[in-house]
């Protein structure tokens, strides 16, 4: 096999290259003008085939999005959307998750008591997360948001500038319309689940919105996102609004 190799392609070679570098040295200017005339004529055709291999790969591309459209189509008139339910026990650390919002589901959150709920549905191979105070009351309407509100969001533990966790990347399926998140029962779920990292004391986080303003919130408070904007949510205040309204509602 070497052998074969040898004469059909090396030895040529050899041969070609040798008589190449005769000629460059007997017509050096004469040589130049073919390297470049067979340079350039090469480098057309790479790219020649590159146009042809991206017309050829955007067709098929075409074909394929049709087929997957049709069959997206058929799959949507057969299976509904796929909603499920995302409990946390921050005590023991432990999610549960479950598609069947029945008796048992009642009981397992009188047992456990969680920190954060969500009711979950896959929109455009997105999995969004709506949070949620009673899954059995919850209105199950999507409303996402035309634009990400945040380009960036740092986890900053302890005000220590060298312990920054970029955290931003992982927020689109949070993005709802009526959906708090970003404060602590959000972080504590949230950080384990996607950075395997403890939320730990004395934290802040360093926000830059769309319109890239910059602004910092601390383990009281949170965003709460609305009308595809965001305000901040301090738990001391909504606690203080919930304690009045209560009184209020008594007398």
């Amino acid at each position: 096999m070497f052998e074969t190799l040898y004469y059909y392609f090396l030895l040529p070679l050899t041969v070609v290259a040798g008589a190449a570098g005769v000629y460059y040295v007997l017509e050096p200017n004469g040589a130049k003008r073919i390297f470049v005339k067979t340079s350039w004529n090469m480098s057309k055709a790479y790219f020649t085939c590159q146009i042809w291999g991206n017309k050829i790969s955007n067709f098929l591309d075409v074909e394929n999005e049709d087929d997957d459209s049709d069959t997206d189509f058929e799959s949507d008139d057969e299976d509904p959307m796929k909603q499920t339910v995302v409990l946390y026990d921050s005590k023991d650390e432990n999610n549960y998750i479950t598609d069947e919002i029945n008796d048992e589901l009642k009981t397992l959150i009188k047992n456990i008591s969680p920190s954060i709920m969500f009711i979950t549905t896959k929109i455009k191979d997105v999995i969004y997360y709506k949070r949620t105070d009673d899954p059995f009351l919850s209105d199950t309407e999507y409303e996402t948001f035309t634009d990400k509100p945040f380009v960036q969001v740092e986890y900053i533990e302890g005000g220590n500038d060298d312990e920054v966790l970029d955290i931003h990347s992982n927020l689109t399926g949070f993005y709802i319309n009526g959906n708090i998140i970003l404060d602590k029962e959000f972080l504590e779920w949230y950080l384990p689940n996607y950075y395997q990292r403890s939320l730990g004391d004395g934290y802040s986080l360093r926000i830059f919105d769309k319109d890239v303003t910059l602004f910092t919130i601390s383990g009281d408070q949170g965003i709460k996102l609305e009308n595809n904007g965001y305000n901040i949510y301090t738990k001391s205040e909504e606690a203080k609004k919930e304690y009045e309204g209560a009184i209020e509602e008594k007398d």
